[in-house]
């Protein structure tokens, strides 16, 4: 299981008690499987940066950024296309309203990162 330091703490204790959840517009990887995109699909270049822990059963992957922020990103595609979604909680929240394709709305105080941000080395520990 990969965490990113502190900031996914939760995130990461929730993806473990919902292990292999699926819903009408997400399926989350097992636990245990959660990981770099370079490990899960090496093949994909825009995802080895990534810690990816699910998707939505279609075109679209979940995943980490290196600042802990969750994007939804296309699997077949680049990462200039993610979709940043804020943090987790907020990933949630617009997971459940079905707005992962809507813009952030930033008079609300969620902050989203201005792209994507790959890791350039690796920001994530093994545990």
């Amino acid at each position: 299981m990969y965490t990113a330091g502190g900031r996914s703490r939760d995130s990461v204790a929730f993806l473990a008690q919902h292990d292999r959840a699926t819903g009408a517009s997400a399926k989350l990887f097992p636990a245990a499987a959660v990981g770099l995109g370079a490990e899960r699909s090496p093949e994909l270049d825009h995802l080895t940066a990534l810690v990816i822990f699910g998707t939505d059963g279609g075109l679209e992957v979940f995943a980490f950024d290196k600042s802990g922020a969750v994007v939804v990103v296309p699997w077949i595609g680049s990462v200039t296309d993610a979709i940043p979604q804020g943090t987790f909680s907020t990933f949630l929240s617009r997971l459940v309203e079905d707005k992962l394709f809507d813009a952030l709305d930033r008079s609300s105080g969620i902050s989203s990162p201005p792209s994507c941000q790959l890791a350039q080395e690796e920001p994530f520990v093994d545990s």
